[in-house]
């Protein structure tokens, strides 16, 4: 004679799902992140099998963990749907806030012209400035004499008095009104120039596209060095140039 089955067993449940994710590392509910980096979404839930996330612009993933940036600042809601075997959801949101990664130091980490000539410093010591012009697309900008488009100027330094080789680096702190985000950086839309001026005449050392300094980290900032960098060795003289982001 078999054995009658309680009313009360009852088949084994699963346990419920809870979703739980952290960026980059953090694991509250609210955090501030720079624009265009990317930052690592790591899936922290327990008891489930399938994932939806919902990244706050339109973009979703089904992926266990996910890899995302926001290219504008703004505040925007994360999401983590963690499903079980049995069909229970647990959700889990972070609010993110991104903001613009701004240029905000520029230095000179070596400048050179003592084994130059022509149209270079003449004596050891010179006054060096950098500027940093915004040339707008479809507007056709002229030349100066010294070669550099003629643009407006959106960035230019404290003069260095009596610099030489010797005495870099030169830090130059950027103002908070010249704003020069990194998106743009990126998009090539900036020229950076470093003038000098001696006795003798005044000289364009260095003349280049400031999104050139980005490629080296495939047209974006590089999160780990927060910054772009740039050497050119030219067989006249040589120049040193980083940027720092924040």
């Amino acid at each position: 004679m078999s054995a009658c089955k309680k009313d009360t067993d009852q088949p084994p449940t699963s346990p419920a799902p809870q979703a739980n994710f952290a960026i980059d590392g953090q694991e509250s509910a609210s955090v501030t992140l720079k624009s265009t980096w990317d930052y690592y979404l790591e899936n922290k839930s327990q008891n489930a099998e399938s994932f939806t996330w919902t990244l706050g612009d339109g973009t979703t993933s089904t992926k266990k963990h996910e890899i995302f940036k926001f290219n504008k600042p703004g505040n925007y809601t994360i999401s983590l749907a963690a499903k079980s075997s049995s069909g229970e959801t647990s959700v889990a949101k972070k609010q993110v806030k991104i903001v613009a990664t701004v240029l905000r130091n520029i230095t000179i980490q070596n400048i050179d012209w003592r084994a130059g000539d022509g149209a270079l410093p003449k004596s050891n010591n010179a006054d060096v400035w950098v500027e940093i012009t915004k040339r707008e697309e479809g507007v056709n900008y002229p030349l100066t004499k010294m070669g550099a488009y003629d643009a407006p100027v959106v960035y230019r330094s404290p003069v260095y008095y009596n610099a030489t080789p010797d005495n870099v680096p030169i830090t130059f702190k950027v103002s908070e009104k010249s704003y020069i985000d990194e998106t743009a950086v990126a998009g090539s839309k900036y020229d950076v120039q470093i003038h000098a001026k001696d006795a003798q005449g005044t000289y364009l050392l260095l003349h280049k596209n400031l999104g050139s300094y980005s490629s080296v980290f495939n047209g974006k900032i590089n999160k780990d060095t927060n910054g772009f960098l740039w050497n050119v060795g030219f067989s006249r003289y040589s120049v040193d140039l980083t940027g720092n982001y924040e």
